[in-house]
This record gives C-alpha cells, structure tokens and sequence, in this order.
C-alpha cells in the first residue's frame, strides 16, 4: 500500500474564541499568540468543500463537520468509487484541548500507517 493521504478538518481554522472584543482581551486570552500559531502552520484557511484531491483517511474534528463532509462526499460526481474513512473526534474548541486533541489525532494517523 503507498503512502496514505489525510486531511483533517473543522469548523473554522481558529479557535472559536471570537467572542473577545478589544486588543487588551484578545492578548490576555491567547487569541494573539494562536493566530501567530497559526499563521505559521497553514498559509491560508482552506475550505473541504473546494478540494477535488483525495484521501484515504479524513478525520473531523466537530460532528457538524463530520456531517457536511459526509453529504459533500456523497453529491460529488465522480465515477472512480475509491474508499474513504471519514473519522469524527469531538475535541472542544479552545487551545488546550486542541493540543491535547492534536496529539491524539497525530497519534491515531500513525496508527493507520501500521
């Protein structure tokens, strides 16, 4: 078997932490420091939907996402039928359990490598 393609998706590429209003909130709760995260991971949001490669393994990260996953997989046209295993792992919104979360998704992926 070669080399197995994942994507990992959720609802947003930012923690769901927009509720902060001003500069002193969002420096005081970290909105910053993940942002500067961030931009230094991903050069640019990316959207599933607007994607046309593939992948073996797709693992969402809020069941919301799972769903839209799911229902765009099944209204793409394409004739090849390859497989595809979408995952749902529910981890909260915020940057500890997207640590703790990440750790887990990074274990599991190499788990399906074994």
């Amino acid at each position: 078997m070669g080399k197995l393609r994942f994507a990992v998706s959720c609802s947003s590429n930012m923690n769901r932490s927009m509720e902060a209003h001003s500069f002193l909130q969002y420096t005081q709760n970290g909105l910053l420091n993940m942002l500067d995260r961030n931009r230094r991971i991903k050069d640019m949001p990316q959207k599933f939907q607007h994607f046309s490669g593939k992948f073996d393994v797709i693992i969402c990260l809020e069941e919301r996402v799972y769903d839209q996953i799911v229902e765009d997989l099944q209204t793409r046209d394409t004739n090849e039928g390859d497989s595809v295993h979408v995952i749902n792992i529910d981890i909260q919104d915020n940057h500890e359990e997207a640590t703790i979360g990440a750790l887990f998704v990074y274990d599991l992926c190499l788990r399906f490598k074994i």
